[in-house]
């Protein structure tokens, strides 16, 4: 397995601890959900930038991305992180719903 199919599994993990679908990382992301999916099976190279915000919006750091030891990929920071931004992309929905009823 490459270097970047490993990352990618690890992408998946991060989102997937996030509760985030590929469609809702890739819309917090502003990149196509192909985008996340390539990224996800090692298919694609987010790039250095695109790691880190990738990181950024999962709540764990870019390291935890690509260590090599899997047992590494989530402290409980990086969950509490998780979860922080995961209250805030909540509360931003819930703000763009209440604007779109007109509320």
């Amino acid at each position: 397995m490459t270097a970047l199919a490993r990352a990618g599994l690890r992408i998946r993990a991060a989102r997937k601890a996030a509760g985030l679908s590929t469609h809702q990382l890739a819309a917090v992301l502003g990149v196509s959900p192909s985008a996340v999916i390539g990224w996800e099976n090692g298919k694609r190279d987010p790039g250095v930038g695109g790691l880190a915000r990738v990181a950024a919006a999962l709540g764990v750091t870019a390291a935890s991305l690509l260590a090599e030891d899997a047992g590494a990929a989530f402290a409980p920071a990086d969950l509490r992180h998780v979860a922080d931004r995961l209250e805030k992309l909540a509360g931003a929905l819930r703000a763009a719903a209440a604007e779109g009823s007109g509320e």
